[in-house]
């Protein structure tokens, strides 16, 4: 029920009960102002609700909405589209809005958020950047749509940095891997599972930690990861191994509903254990992500075992055929240099 409600021709204006934010009823619909309920907010409101009457009855022709803040549109965003998002999305979301908006009371044009994407362009890596570009992208294609602001530029297409570093492929070899897994297998036990866990199916961490029991289905042998762009269930098959793995998990996280005890936030604390331990070890890492190095190993293994490139997507569920193939790239160019190495004489007189 609403606290309070004013009517204006076909359309409303009202504060819904248990929230101090101001909604439009509107062609049927309710619209979410972000502006908090005051006196000069209420205005503002009336305003916007004649103003698209007047648009959409051909009195006036559309002009840009510069009278809300990047914040308050924001905050319309956040009451129109988190509901259907996954919580490791809205996590996302926010992260990026804080990090890409350094003034939020300026106002909502296009132009403007351009300008503060464009000042800290060189503040992250070129893979990051992008990651925090593709969430504001979201929002400006919801500010076009809502009519905030008039564009057809494409903010992603125009402001996305290339990665001209050259990386190598980072992996474990098998030798090293073992060492690793008995290390933990005496440390601490269920880490040692998570790393064969890891090991076994080439998962994200991320994806790893957030596994629920209910994710597990024995009866089709399959377990279920949600994909990270858009949700949908990836399914990867359970092998004996991984079998094996979770009937271990299962016996010592028993009255969990959670594979594993430890959280997704815990990741960096899991990771400087991991890296400790192989430093311990004399396991030479890079800079490589101590967990990511091992999911790039499983799929170096696929490739040396000769299985076909779209198998491996599968597999690794990636979802474009193109992150597979640059992975392919890299591991042929190490591969060749390997034979180069070989063949070619040390020196030349």
């Amino acid at each position: 029920m609403a606290k309070s409600k004013r009517e204006y021709g076909t359309g409303s204006v009202f504060v819904r009960k248990g929230t101090d934010k101001l909604t439009i009823k509107y062609a049927g619909k309710q619209i979410a102002t972000g502006l908090t309920d005051t006196p000069a907010n209420r205005k503002k409101a009336y305003l916007i609700l004649q103003k698209q009457h007047a648009i959409d009855s051909g009195i006036v022709e559309y002009e840009p909405d510069v009278s809300r803040s990047i914040e308050n549109v924001y905050e319309l965003f956040r009451y129109e589209k988190y509901q259907d998002l996954s919580a490791r999305t809205k996590d996302s979301y926010e992260l990026s809005y804080r990090k890409m908006f350094r003034d939020t009371k300026a106002m909502c044009t296009y132009q403007n958020i351009v300008m503060q994407c464009r000042a800290v362009r060189n503040k992250y890596s070129a893979n990051t950047y992008n990651i925090y570009l593709r969430a504001i992208n979201v929002f400006v294609e919801f500010c076009k749509k809502k009519k905030i602001f008039k564009t057809t530029d494409k903010l992603y297409s125009e402001l996305r940095r290339k990665d001209t570093s050259k990386k190598d492929v980072v992996t474990l070899q098998k030798e090293d891997m073992d060492r690793l897994l008995e290390y933990w297998h005496n440390k601490d036990h269920e880490f040692y599972l998570l790393l064969k866990m890891l090991r076994f199916t080439g998962a994200r961490i991320s994806e790893t930690l957030r596994l629920k029991w209910k994710d597990i289905n024995f009866q089709t042998g399959t377990i279920e990861y949600p994909n990270k762009v858009h949700g949908q269930i990836q399914y990867f098959p359970i092998t004996p191994q991984i079998a094996e793995i979770l009937t271990e998990l299962r016996s010592i996280n028993n009255k969990s509903t959670n594979v594993f005890r430890w959280s997704h936030t815990t990741y960096s604390r899991l990771r400087l254990w991991l890296s400790a331990s192989m430093q311990e070890l004399g396991i030479e890492l890079g800079k490589g992500n101590a967990f990511h190095v091992i999911r790039k190993t499983f799929a170096t293994e696929l490739f040396e075992k000769n299985v076909e490139i779209y198998d491996i997507k599968d597999l690794m569920r990636h979802s474009s055929i193109d992150t597979t193939l640059n992975h392919y790239k890299q591991f042929r160019t190490k591969k060749l240099s390997e034979i180069l190495s070989q063949v070619q004489p040390e020196e030349v007189k």
